[in-house]
């Protein structure tokens, strides 16, 4: 372990129980939501999201990849920097089933265009940055 990283023992924190790791992730974190919706889920230099808010944005997005995806399990492209909108994306490709598949918006086109190629998706989900992007790949 590095030197500078430390470890608190805190009274807040809530160990997992043996069957909770055999969940999934999104069994897990509507449980959270339901425990704790008031408080932080995420919190990024600017912003910060209850479990509730995100569940409602991650359900919001979910409903936007259901209604653009067939029935069969496929490849959703995510391409959005680190921060709050990323996770409640994640969560939401997450919750449909489908496959969540990363392709950071840094890297050069060619790039891009390979691995959205490689992947097989017929649905990227970006921010209004990337939108550029997405439309020419």
């Amino acid at each position: 372990m590095p030197k500078n990283m430390q470890f608190s023992n805190s009274a807040s924190f809530v160990p997992f129980e043996g069957a909770a790791l055999e969940r999934s992730i999104c069994d897990r974190f509507a449980q959270q939501a339901s425990m704790y919706p008031g408080h932080i889920a995420v919190k990024s230099g600017t912003n910060q999201l209850s479990y509730r808010t995100l569940d409602v944005a991650s359900n919001r997005i979910a409903h936007a990849i259901l209604a653009s995806t067939t029935k069969e399990v496929e490849p959703v492209v995510v391409m959005m920097e680190k921060g709050e909108s990323i996770i409640a994306t994640i969560l939401a490709v997450l919750k449909t089933g489908n496959i969540y598949t990363p392709i950071d918006p840094s890297f050069p086109p060619a790039r891009v265009a390979y691995m959205l190629e490689d992947s097989g998706a017929r649905l990227i989900v970006c921010n209004d940055k990337n939108l550029a992007l997405a439309e020419q790949s």
